[in-house]
């Protein structure tokens, strides 16, 4: 009587050899691997447009806007309200994003604001942030002397360009 000895392989019921359990969880490793690698890859360039990012607002300035309008691909407008001062917004601003021009009624570099309660432009600031292989271009325009949720307003323009830079 002869001994035999345990195949590594499986045998089926019906006499037909299986595949050995290593094999399919070796295949499942190494697609998980594949998939960790591409992910990490392709990820940074995916996230801005899957969660672009939120507008700066200067602090004490709700995150909900009274406006928000989708312009195109990449390309948003929102419209906040504060109480704040206008001078002030646009300072935060320059700070923030630079590039800021005051207009020339503002008086936001002398004495102070026109408090005639009429509508009227202080300033408009441009700046640019990098995320991921997207350039993402904030313009903020700043108005003050409205009498409805908030004497200043706050215009922003989120624009996110494509993946190529140029220098």
């Amino acid at each position: 009587m002869t001994v035999k000895e345990p195949s590594a392989t499986r045998v089926e019921p019906d006499g037909r050899r299986g595949v050995p359990l290593w094999q399919p969880i070796a295949a499942l490793l190494l697609a998980l691997v594949c998939a960790i690698a591409i992910g990490v890859r392709v990820l940074p360039t995916l996230a801005p447009l899957v969660f672009p990012p939120a507008a700066p607002l200067p602090a004490g300035v709700t995150d909900t806007p009274i406006l928000h309008e989708n312009k195109g691909w990449g390309l948003d407008e929102f419209v906040y309200a504060t109480n704040q001062d206008a001078c002030t917004v646009v300072t935060y601003y320059q700070n923030r994003i630079g590039g800021c021009n005051f207009d020339a009624g503002s008086n936001c570099k002398g004495a102070g604001m026109d408090q005639s309660g009429r509508e009227h432009n202080v300033g408009r600031c441009i700046g640019e942030d990098t995320i991921g292989t997207y350039q993402v271009t904030w313009t903020a325009y700043v108005a003050t002397g409205y009498t409805t949720d908030g004497q200043t307003r706050i215009r922003i323009v989120r624009e996110i360009s494509g993946g190529e830079r140029t220098n």
